[in-house]
C-alpha cells in the first residue's frame, strides 16, 4: 500500500528544446533547459490502492465534461511536446493501443484521470503518443503498524492516518495546515467547486506544501 494521498501528480507536461545531432548521430547536450509542469489531481474514480481511498466523481456527466474541457483548454497554453501519466513503463503497450483507440474516437473513455484527461490534453495538443512514468515505492503497512505497536507509538500512526487528525502527528499535520489557512478535502474534491477552480487550489504552493507534509514528516 502506499501513504494517504489526497492528490498525488498525474500530468507531466514536457516543453522540450535540444540541439539537432551530427551527422555523425553523436549525442549533444541540450542549449535550453527542460521546461516540466508537474499536475496534481485526485483519482476520479477513487483509488482502492490508497489507504485513503476517496470518492469516486462521475467524470461522464455532461456537466463534469464541460469542465473537463474548461480544465484542458487551461492546459493546451502550455503547448506541451509531450504528456506523461501516472502508469508504469510496463503499461505503455497499453497506453499506446488505448490512444490510438481514443484519437480514432472508438474508445469508451473509463471514468479515470489517465483517460479523461491525460489523453483528453495530449489528443487535444495533436501528440501522437502518451508517456508512462510512475514508479511504485511502497510502504509495508502492516510492517509500520506493527512496529508502532512494538514500540508504543500507536496513537502516532492512527492518529496520522484519521480523516479527523487525533493525537501527536495528526495534531501536528493540522497545525501546520491551520498556520497556512490549507485546508485539504479527505476525499480529493472540494464541494461546490468546478474541476478548473479545484485544479488552482490543488496545484499551489501552499497546498502542496501541505499536502507533502505526511511524507515528510513520516519518512
Amino acid at each position: 500500500m502506499t501513504l494517504p494521498a489526497r492528490f498525488r501528480s498525474l500530468l507531466v507536461l514536457a516543453l522540450l528544446s535540444f540541439t539537432q545531432q551530427g551527422a555523425a548521430q553523436t549525442p549533444t547536450v541540450p542549449t535550453t533547459k527542460i521546461k516540466v509542469y508537474i499536475v496534481g489531481t485526485f483519482h476520479f474514480d477513487a483509488s482502492e490502492a490508497d489507504l485513503n481511498h476517496g470518492k469516486a466523481v462521475d467524470m461522464r456527466t455532461p456537466q463534469k465534461q464541460r469542465e473537463l474541457d474548461e480544465l484542458v483548454s487551461k492546459l493546451r497554453k502550455t503547448q506541451a511536446d509531450k504528456v506523461f501519466v501516472e502508469y508504469q513503463l510496463k503499461e505503455q503497450p497499453h497506453v499506446d493501443s488505448t490512444y490510438a483507440l481514443y484519437r480514432k474516437k472508438q474508445l469508451k473513455a473509463r471514468n479515470n484521470e489517465v483517460y479523461q484527461l491525460g489523453y483528453r490534453l495530449a489528443d487535444k495538443l495533436d501528440r501522437p503518443r502518451v508517456y508512462c512514468a510512475d514508479a511504485q515505492l511502497g510502504l509495508d503497512f502492516d510492517a509500520l503498524m506493527a512496529y508502532a505497536k512494538q514500540h508504543g507509538q500507536e496513537a502516532i500512526a492512527n492518529g496520522f492516518m484519521q480523516v479527523q487528525p487525533g493525537d501527536s502527528m495528526g495534531q501536528l499535520l493540522a497545525a501546520r495546515n491551520r498556520l497556512r489557512h490549507v485546508a485539504l478535502p479527505t476525499s480529493g474534491v472540494f464541494p461546490g467547486a468546478t474541476l478548473l477552480a479545484q485544479f488552482k487550489v490543488a496545484n499551489s504552493a501552499d497546498f502542496d506544501r501541505a499536502n507533502m507534509d505526511g511524507y515528510l514528516l513520516t519518512g
